[in-house]
């Protein structure tokens, strides 16, 4: 967790306000961690998780007075990828390219943790992949 949003969080068990947050960086999909020559593991994507924090964390503590939510969760998401020069998609259509949607989630649900107490919080989601000109993140967290 990133120190400067760990200061003065507390916890909450009633319904968050539901907030849209947007990450206005190229969505980044999940990738395996690293290995050392002696075996130990490292996270390969620490730089870019940092990044994403550092972009949701003054919407999140403007939002939820630097709150942690307790119970199940709801997650909608759309990840905005960028049209690649040599296809004849059109903006806001469905992405069907890899990397594939999962890892996107994946990279999201680490990156983020500190809006939620841990990742199995999450029991359902609605998640899509979409061309656009302007490649970002855009999520919402709702309590059950």
């Amino acid at each position: 967790m990133n120190p400067r949003l760990s200061e003065n969080i507390t916890t909450f068990p009633m319904p968050c306000p539901t907030v849209t947050y947007v990450i206005p960086i190229v969505p980044i999909p999940w990738a395996r961690p690293g290995k050392t020559q002696s075996g130990q593991s490292y996270d390969t994507q620490r730089h870019e998780k940092d990044d994403y924090r550092e972009a949701v964390g003054p919407q999140w503590v403007k939002n939820t007075a630097s709150t942690v939510a307790l119970g199940p969760l709801h997650l909608d998401a759309t990840f905005f990828v960028r049209i690649g020069p040599s296809t004849n998609h059109k903006e806001d259509s469905w992405a069907i390219t890899r990397p594939d949607l999962d890892n996107y989630v994946k990279f999201l649900l680490d990156a983020l943790n500190f809006l939620y107490k841990d990742d199995s919080q999450i029991v359902s989601m609605y998640v899509r992949k979409v061309y656009h000109l302007n490649p970002r993140t855009e999520f919402r967290l709702e309590l059950l």
